[in-house]
């Protein structure tokens, strides 16, 4: 969710890709604090979970940063002390898990078609079970896992059984799954489900253009910072987002 490394003056791709998940990801959130009764916000908001589970398979490293582990464990603390739910733990803890251990699952399932489609079965039938213990549980390996290949694909391609046909069938059934699970758990209506499927669509479809390119041609500054923040910040972003919204509720539910 945040890099070191120097990055352009110029507005990114990630940057708007970011920027819009980040959009999505306070809707869903605004509907799970605020109006839990109300499913167009969850509905909407779903679109970027595939986000920032396909980047952390995507990214070109493994490194656990130490900012990532403290952000993790200030949401746990807030929980904690806001006497609100901590279990399924945060979905950071899900993207520290994955950096540990995404190259070797990816290492293992790859090495032949039949492994590869069980672990993909697999996955999504344990989503439920795992889904209890640490948010989206195993469907969050699944969305890594393209996102994983979408970077390597030729070299996997090259090198293991995996093929063209492969890699469209990964992204058609990681589509339908993730939008199947996440129906079946908040109960979406025909209408709900419909939006949630489009933007799904829609962010899915962006994130395997991703692309090392920047925009130039904007050039209004102050778009530029806030796509710059957006999209260099998502995790601080995240954090305080939350803390707040949690703050809230909580001195809402003790005032009363």
């Amino acid at each position: 969710m945040h890099t070191l490394k120097k990055l352009p003056v110029e507005v990114t791709y990630l940057d708007i890709l970011k920027t819009v998940a980040i959009i999505l990801m306070i809707i869903d959130h605004i509907g799970y604090y605020f109006f839990p009764e109300n499913d167009w916000f969850r509905a909407i908001g779903r679109a970027c979970v595939p986000v920032w589970f396909f980047l952390i398979g995507y990214a070109n490293t493994r490194e656990l940063p130490n900012r990532l582990l403290i952000a993790a464990l200030i949401l746990a603390l807030a929980d904690l002390i806001l006497f609100q739910r901590v279990f399924s733990l945060n979905i950071l803890v899900s993207f520290i898990f994955l950096r540990l251990t995404l190259d070797y699952i990816m290492l293992y399932l790859l090495r032949s078609r039949y492994i590869y489609v069980l672990g993909f079965i697999l996955t999504s039938l344990f989503f439920y079970g795992t889904n209890m213990v640490i948010e989206y549980g195993t469907l969050g390996i699944t969305l890594a896992a393209l996102g994983y290949i979408t970077r390597h694909k030729n070299k996997i391609m090259a090198d293991t059984f995996f093929k063209q046909s492969d890699y469209i069938g990964t992204i058609i059934l990681t589509f339908i799954i993730f939008c199947i699970l996440q129906a079946s758990v908040f109960g979406f209506s025909n209408s709900h489900f419909t939006v949630m499927f489009c933007l799904t669509a829609f962010s899915m479809a962006s994130l395997l253009m991703i692309r090392p390119m920047t925009f130039p041609q904007i050039k209004n500054k102050a778009v530029i910072r806030c796509l710059h923040l957006c999209g260099r910040n998502s995790l601080d972003i995240y954090v305080a987002h939350l803390v707040i919204f949690k703050l809230i509720i909580f001195t809402i539910y003790t005032l009363k």
